[in-house]
């Protein structure tokens, strides 16, 4: 390593034998730069930045202490050196205070000013080793902690700690847990398909840093990693419908992100608000609960544990049951992969005895878990599902039989879950938009109203509703509101502020601002427009 020095010395026939006489190549030290005072010089140190700096004491203008005691403030790890006459020890006292590195009397060689720079060079390197013991301490500390918090939230996560044990051993690790209520999402973010494993685990990595630093301010959210691919947000709160709100704004704000600035996408999973500290156990197992139901949903979506009870989930009676990976492909695959899906259920009989006994409890496990995958999603099994009747009859018949009924019984499951995807929100929307039609002269109806309506959290309808509607709810009820007024000014004689009251407005100043935004004129001009021949 090479050291930068910065000389300053307003004799030129000194500065000139210091600059020339050293023999700085090989030397491990870089003469930066040179000035004739403090003054010229504390500009320039001040832009390089040199490790040591050599100064004379006596110089006009700004002598050296001057300098060295500005030096010493604004750039303290500068090592410096004082060049000094033999009768100016007063100075060199002076200089003692400053707490410089080394004092040298004038006239100097070249040795023995390498010497001293050597010396300081080692005080240097001992300071710097000294410093990165710090740091790894200080690093290994912290590194330490911070896996005994991890340990500690992945046991409170899963019910392992005591509610009375849990708030005192959270102080201990310096984790703000004390709330009310909690509310606990599990983040998975997936590589998107392409580039090599070393790219694709730079890609995670990054999507990883982006949540952690979108978070960093956000003091009611504890975040730790449950495994490798699994992060986990407790999110803590006083009011339960505001916290979920605020944890579904926050869930939908880092998918946008991370799909936006990575090469990943994110699945967010979340329970139910819960009270006490016990309640973050019962929140994740709700979102793993949710989790179960990412194939209805999309893989890379949001979802909550409303979304899984309303389509009429029932984890506890599923059966166990279940031919190799054939649930699996129903869940995660698509259409297309039937064929697939039909030769590695048929390879699994090729493997077994042959005989129409076990073709035929082979196909009554297919049969269940066919029935069971359409009753998840709230279907009929007899009803989506007819080749059902005939499976262990064909079964018995031969494989040529049981291979056409499977084909078309596994493509009547995908129409189904397909179907169910399309119009997994329709009975809530339509639902919704009765209640809004029927209300909205209501000047007190409002999104939580209609949310409460339908049974759904207001933030999670909000959502919903703009993503199956195409607009916001407010752009939803201002659009019923305003085709109502215009209804009104076209076929009745009553005045504007009348209207506006009739169509749910307390404010008829507020409705014609409305109006006018919407309609793009007046209620009066619209009404004389529509009276002209």
């Amino acid at each position: 390593m090479s050291y930068s020095v910065f000389l300053v010395e307003d004799e030129v026939v000194v500065r000139e034998s210091i600059r020339d006489s050293v023999p700085w190549a090989g030397s491990g030290f870089h003469l930066a730069g040179e000035a004739a005072d403090g003054e010229m010089a504390l500009p320039l140190i001040q832009d390089l930045k040199p490790d040591i700096l050599i100064t004379d004491i006596k110089m006009p203008f700004m002598d050296g202490l001057e300098l060295a005691r500005i030096v010493r403030r604004n750039l303290p790890w500068v090592k410096i050196i004082i060049l000094s006459g033999h009768d100016e020890f007063s100075f060199a006292r002076e200089a003692i205070s400053l707490a410089v590195t080394d004092y040298l009397l004038k006239p100097l060689s070249a040795a023995d000013l390498l010497a001293t720079l050597r010396r300081v060079a080692g005080q240097i390197e001992a300071e710097n080793a000294a410093r990165e013991k710090i740091e790894n301490l200080n690093r290994s500390l912290a590194t330490g902690l911070q896996l005994m918090a991890e340990r500690f939230l992945n046991d409170l996560a899963t019910g392992l700690v005591p509610p009375g044990e849990a708030l005192r051993r959270a102080g201990e690790l310096g984790l703000a847990l004390t709330a009310r209520c909690y509310i606990v999402a599990s983040l998975t973010p997936r590589v998107r398909p392409g580039g090599d494993a070393s790219s694709q685990y730079a890609e995670y990595l990054k999507a990883v840093d982006l949540i952690g630093s979108l978070l960093a301010a956000n003091l009611d959210v504890v975040r730790f990693s449950r495994s490798l691919r699994e992060l986990i947000l407790i999110f803590k709160g006083e009011e339960p419908g505001e916290l979920e709100r605020h944890c579904y704004a926050v869930c939908h704000s880092l998918k946008y992100e991370v799909e936006r600035k990575t090469a990943c996408a994110l699945t967010a999973r979340i329970g139910a608000a819960r009270e006490g500290i016990q309640g973050i156990a019962e929140s994740l197992a709700e979102a793993e609960t949710a989790h179960r139901f990412a194939y209805i949903f999309g893989e890379d979506s949001v979802i909550g544990i409303e979304d899984a009870r309303r389509v009429n989930f029932r984890g506890s009676q599923l059966l166990k049951l279940d031919p190799r990976g054939l649930a699996e492909g129903l869940r995660r695959g698509e259409r297309a992969d039937i064929p697939a899906l039909l030769e590695g259920y048929l390879a699994r009989l090729a493997s077994e005895p042959a005989d129409s006994f076990y073709r035929a409890f082979a196909a009554a496990e297919l049969a269940l878990t066919a029935a069971r995958f359409v009753e998840e999603l709230g279907g009929e099994a007899d009803r989506v599902l007819p080749e059902l009747g005939r499976l262990a009859e064909e079964a018995r018949a031969g494989e040529g039989e049981l291979r056409s009924c499977i084909s078309q019984l596994l493509a009547a499951a995908f129409d189904f879950r397909e179907a169910r995807k399309r119009d997994k929100y329709g009975d809530l929307l339509l639902r919704a938009r009765a209640y809004i039609d029927a209300n909205f002269a209501d000047p007190e109806i409002s999104l939580n109203a209609v949310a409460r309506q339908v049974s759904v959290s207001p933030s999670h309808f909000s959502t919903i509703f703009s993503q199956e509607a195409g607009r916001t709810f407010i752009a939803y009820l201002t659009e019923t509101r305003i085709r109502r007024a215009m209804e009104l000014l076209k076929t009745t004689a009553l005045r504007s502020s009348e209207i506006a009251y009739r169509v749910g407005y307390k404010d008829p100043h507020y409705f014609s601002y409305i109006f006018k935004a919407s309609a793009g004129c007046t209620p009066t001009e619209f009404r004389r427009r529509g009276s002209e021949p």
